[in-house]
Formats: C-alpha cells, structure tokens, sequence
C-alpha cells in the first residue's frame, strides 16, 4: 500500500542526499581537487567544478583536527544541510569538495553558512 504524498514528504525528498549527489570515490575527489577551482578560507578549503551530470555532487573531508567524532559529525552536517539547500538555487551542476579547518567548528552555524556561501559565490563569479 503506498503512502500518499503530502506537502512535508515531498519536501523531505526535494532536500534528500541521495548517493547520486555525493561525491563517493577517491578518484572522483582527486578529480575536482587537482582540476577544479579552489578557494581558501579560515574554516574551509572549497572546490568546485562543472560535471556533465543531472546533478550537482558534494565531497566533505573533516579531519581529527576538526574535533572528536561528536564534532566532525556535526560539521559534515551542516555542510550537507548548506548543499541541500544551495543546489536548488543554483542552475548548473557542479561537484563540489569541502575540506574543513580546524576553526571550522569553533563558529556559529549562521557564520558557517555565510563564509560557506561566501566561497561558493566567488567560485561561481570566478571565471
């Protein structure tokens, strides 16, 4: 028997990370961080490039350095809950690999998210 569809299911799979927008294998990152663009900040390392796919991709790697597991957990959830949110406002496809900083539990999620965009935007503007 199917469940029907309401209003908060299907949101719920518009902001889904299904294994096609993620970026899964280390060749895939190694890819997007030897070709893609790059730009640094105080909480991040962000990579960007265009795929040929339907769908845009995220690669997180957080580090020891970041914290105990606790810790690296909540960043690699912000960071996919920013991607949820930012593929649907941007056109183009692209694959996408974040790197975190040390630093980058040690903010807000409001400041998270603006230095997050702030890369973003200037990767996308970046010719």
């Amino acid at each position: 028997m199917e469940r029907p569809v309401d209003e908060h299911t299907a949101k719920a799979s518009r902001l889904a990370f299904p294994r096609t927008a993620r970026l899964l294998k280390s060749r895939e990152f190694k890819l997007v961080t030897d070709r893609g663009k790059k730009v640094h900040t105080p909480l991040f390392l962000v990579f960007l490039q265009k795929n040929s796919l339907d769908n845009s991709r995220l690669g997180v790697t957080v580090s020891k350095k970041v914290g105990q597991a606790v810790t690296r957990n909540r960043v690699k959830r912000w960071l996919r809950e920013y991607f949820r949110h930012w593929q649907g406002k941007v056109a183009s496809h692209w694959d996408i690999v974040v790197i975190a900083r040390a630093k980058a539990n040690q903010v807000s999620h409001g400041e998270f998210d603006r230095v997050l965009g702030d890369a973003l935007n200037a990767l996308l503007t970046r010719k």
